[in-house]
């Protein structure tokens, strides 16, 4: 998973990241805040993405791992 920081400069420097963020450029706390907040979410979708380029045969499908985070 990419840094938030990292996340930031490339809303800037990466078209593809540019695109996503529909050219606009959030900070640090603004994403901070978007990734603890819609995580379920987020990780629901990437489960939904993975699925759809399996059944494209874009993606062979074995082992993939999802780290969680614990509470501190």
């Amino acid at each position: 998973m990419h840094s938030i920081r990292k996340i930031e400069c490339a809303t800037c420097d990466s078209v593809a990241f540019r695109f996503v963020a529909a050219n606009t450029h959030p900070d640090h706390d603004t994403l901070a805040t978007f990734r603890r907040r819609f995580l379920k979410e987020v990780e629901a979708l990437f489960v939904q993405v993975l699925v759809l380029a399996r059944a494209m045969k874009r993606l062979k499908l074995r082992h993939v791992a999802v780290p969680r985070r614990t509470s501190a």
